[in-house]
């Protein structure tokens, strides 16, 4: 049987198998996609996962089982970086609040953190939502200015009201 390479073909095998079979471990998974013609590593098949947004969830049968999501972003609105994964700023006193794609908060809160920024005190982040605690009396605008050199998201940045 050939190699099958292409990234999109794979992704869509990965999800069509995940949506006819319950599979409690990647391992798994990546035996039925070698045995499609698919030559992966469980690195792969983790990266696929995750831009597929496939979750483990609790399962009474099966102990855990991957579930994956119909709310996929067309391919054309993938983001090309981790940045690109943030899409909206808003803020309130020393507060900023990050929407991110699902699974990106995390990473770019890492980015936030690691530019070691004097008037950041430090982030929090979920699924896709980050907060972002400024020291007290910094200006949203110093604020904004300094996460802009981390992230630009293609939303308008917003001043919550309150």
């Amino acid at each position: 049987m050939p190699v099958k390479k292409n990234i999109s073909e794979r992704q869509a095998a990965l999800r069509k198998i995940l949506q006819q079979k319950v599979f409690d471990s990647q391992e798994k998974v990546l035996e039925v996609l070698r045995k499609q013609g698919f030559n992966v590593t469980q690195a792969t098949v983790s990266r696929d996962m995750r831009q597929l947004k496939v979750s483990k969830v609790s399962d009474s049968q099966y102990g855990y089982r991957y579930v994956v999501s119909n709310n996929i972003l067309p391919e054309d609105e993938n983001p090309k970086s981790w940045t690109d994964g943030a899409r909206e700023i808003m803020f309130s006193g020393n507060l900023a609040v990050i929407k991110t794609l699902p699974g990106y908060a995390s990473s770019i809160a890492t980015l936030i953190d690691n530019i070691k920024a004097p008037e950041i005190l430090g982030t929090v982040a979920g699924d896709d939502t980050i907060i972002v605690v400024a020291q007290q009396g910094v200006p949203f605008e110093v604020l904004q200015g300094r996460l802009k050199t981390v992230i630009a998201p293609p939303s308008s940045r917003k001043k919550a009201k309150g």
